[in-house]
């Protein structure tokens, strides 16, 4: 259990953002014969997945994924069918939190001094791959040109959302 409702809420329009084209990259990465492109998909959904508190689909993942850790890039239709519903579940469960997140996030741009003390915080996070940077995420949205930043960290993509940091001048 969360201690703070907004994180968990922050965790599951992550999840939202992150997996819309999951299905699809899963789908197309199977019938190609990507077998690491696959793994890594289904690995990522169970991660986020479990943080958001979706068993089901984390459970669906799961199983996917030991199948094709042992090398196997064939996954019955069944399983692929099982995890497109629960994953199509999750994503419309979710979706009126990203109407909700997309409102909050429209609001007014910070400015440099705010823009500089949010980064402070942020690169000790960013430096021990620590997840309460998801926290900062909304102020992050509100930073001129710090998409590419956001996105990466949307991702749990650490260490290439510290160089993006690194690269924005404040």
């Amino acid at each position: 259990m969360y201690e703070d409702a907004e994180l968990e809420r922050k965790f599951k329009v992550n999840f939202l953002k992150n997996n819309r084209n999951t299905y699809s990259e899963l789908e197309e990465a199977v019938r190609k014969g990507d077998q690491e492109l696959a793994y890594r998909l289904v690995h990522s959904v169970k991660g986020n997945a479990g943080q958001a508190k979706m068993k089901k689909l984390a459970k669906t993942a799961s199983e996917i994924e030991k199948l094709l850790g042992n090398g196997a890039v064939n996954v019955p239709d069944d399983k692929l069918k099982e995890f497109k519903k629960e994953l199509d579940s999750a994503i419309a469960e979710l979706k009126p939190l990203l109407d909700e997140t997309d409102t909050n996030e429209s609001k007014k741009a910070l400015n440099k001094e705010q823009t500089q003390a949010l980064f402070n915080k942020l690169k000790p996070l960013l430096e021990e791959n620590d997840s309460d940077c998801l926290e900062l995420l909304e102020d992050i949205h509100r930073v001129s040109r710090a998409e590419e930043l956001a996105a990466y960290i949307e991702q749990y993509e650490f260490s290439k959302a510290l160089k993006v940091l690194k690269s924005l001048d404040v």
